[in-house]
């Protein structure tokens, strides 16, 4: 191949600015920076004292719900956490005996939008009710991950949602599983 006269002048300004674009390539990823610390910063929780609630919906949310061994066990729990915004993340801890190694984990996925995993028991202290979430059961999938929890926040202190896992209640050696179910996180 011959080259034309003045292109070997050219090529080294075409390779110097390849060498720029691929070393400044890395750095520009089309996947995007989490939105967590930015977004809990101005528009997050606050941290503090609240009431995690998990409960069956009625009416015309709960015309879909479908249970199983419907007994006299409540459909309905109410359970005293404190939330503390550690590492990027919100951790919602059920206080003094109503933790029975309950975990949930939550992030902010847009400016009023959160979502997390949560899993373990935590028992109401007002009914003795024993909330248990774990992941969720579908044959057709046969690897599930976490039971995850999502919802929306109407402000600083109030979130409600949807849980994605296996929910059951138990009391006094009875249960009852429902599902679909939701959840909402308000003040103390």
């Amino acid at each position: 191949m011959t080259l034309a006269r003045g292109a070997s002048s050219r090529r080294p300004g075409l390779l110097a600015g390849l060498a720029l674009v691929w070393l400044a390539a890395p750095g520009c990823s089309a996947t995007p920076a989490s939105p967590t610390q930015a977004l809990s910063g101005q528009f997050g929780l606050l941290p503090g004292d609240y009431t995690l609630a998990i409960y069956v919906p009625r009416g015309d949310a709960g015309k879909f719900v479908m249970c199983i061994e419907d007994s006299h066990v409540p459909d309905r729990v109410s359970i005293p956490v404190t939330v503390a915004f550690v590492g990027g993340v919100y951790r919602v801890t059920p206080v003094g005996d109503a933790n029975i190694r309950f975990q949930l984990l939550l992030e902010m996925s847009g400016p009023t939008t959160v979502y997390g995993p949560v899993l373990g028991q935590a028992r109401d202290p007002l009914t003795g009710v024993v909330v248990t979430i774990s992941p969720p059961v579908d044959p057709n999938y046969p690897t599930q991950g976490d039971a995850m929890l999502s919802g929306l926040m109407a402000s600083r202190s109030f979130v409600a949602g949807t849980v994605y896992g296996s929910v059951q209640f138990s009391l006094d050696g009875a249960a009852l599983w429902c599902t679909p179910n939701s959840w909402y996180l308000k003040p103390r």
